[in-house]
């Protein structure tokens, strides 16, 4: 028998949103979900999808479908619960793109990988509140850098939240000014190279960086999220969304 993780009370707060951004539902409608969870946990080619769930190319259509039209972000929009903005943590993490997510891609698609540290690889830039709640996110190139993907972020982030926490990567005086001209104070080290006096730095408040990190562990128990298989940057993205989605929602992995 094939594990499924929806809860009678998730379902039913999904067949809610579903209804009401306008997705056509079915009496296989659940098992169509649990079949792009179960896709989503284990990291499996969309061809091997049990045949429990449905129709393999079916289901693979619809989520390719709800990725496009933004349905996807829809129901992220609607499970999201009540954010803390006391504080918002922000971060990075790699992810490596398997030999399945490389070579061509249709003409003007984003595949968002680029070479890094640790060779072909993707990149998740997070942010979380206070309570280690998901507030944003964005999936580049694993060449890009954290500053470089911050200094975008936080045009959103900054105008929310009374302080930004994150780790050396982040140590620039320009982000800095720009926080808190925005009325948001920097918590951020210095690099050690650095002999800069760093008089906002507060080391109590930087010990809780790791709900961000959290975040990321929490995320990478899925497998289609630690090790990237989709081609396309829309579909990975989905994952992601969908994972978040996942955790805003309680259920076990």
């Amino acid at each position: 028998m094939i594990r499924t993780i929806l809860t009678e009370n998730a379902w039913i707060k999904l067949q809610d949103i579903l209804r009401r951004i306008g997705c056509y539902l079915t009496d296989n409608s659940r098992n169509t979900f649990e079949g792009i969870l179960w896709r989503l946990r284990t990291g499996a080619p969309w061809r091997d999808l049990p045949a429990e769930f449905g129709p393999w190319y079916s289901i693979y259509r619809r989520y390719n479908r709800w990725n496009k039209n933004g349905k996807v972000d829809e129901i992220l929009e609607n499970v999201e619960g009540i954010i803390d903005y006391r504080t918002v943590y922000l971060d990075g993490t790699y992810v490596p793109v398997h030999q399945h997510a490389t070579g061509a891609a249709p003409k003007g698609t984003d595949q968002a990988t680029g070479i890094s540290r640790a060779g072909l690889t993707t990149k998740i830039h997070a942010a979380v509140d206070r309570k280690g709640h998901p507030v944003q996110f964005e999936v580049t190139g694993g060449n890009i850098s954290d500053i470089k993907q911050a200094e975008i972020m936080i045009d959103d982030l900054a105008p929310m939240f009374n302080e930004l926490i994150a780790d050396k990567g982040y140590d620039s005086d320009s982000f800095r000014i720009e926080l808190m001209t925005e009325g948001c104070s920097p918590v951020i080290p210095v690099k050690s190279n650095s002999d800069r006096p760093n008089p906002g730095f507060h080391k109590t408040k930087y010990k809780n960086r790791h709900r961000v990190e959290n975040i990321f562990a929490r995320l990478k128990h899925l497998r289609s999220i630690a090790m990237r298989f989709d081609k396309l940057k829309v579909m990975y993205e989905g994952n992601v969304k969908l994972g978040l989605i996942i955790i805003w929602l309680g259920l076990k992995v």
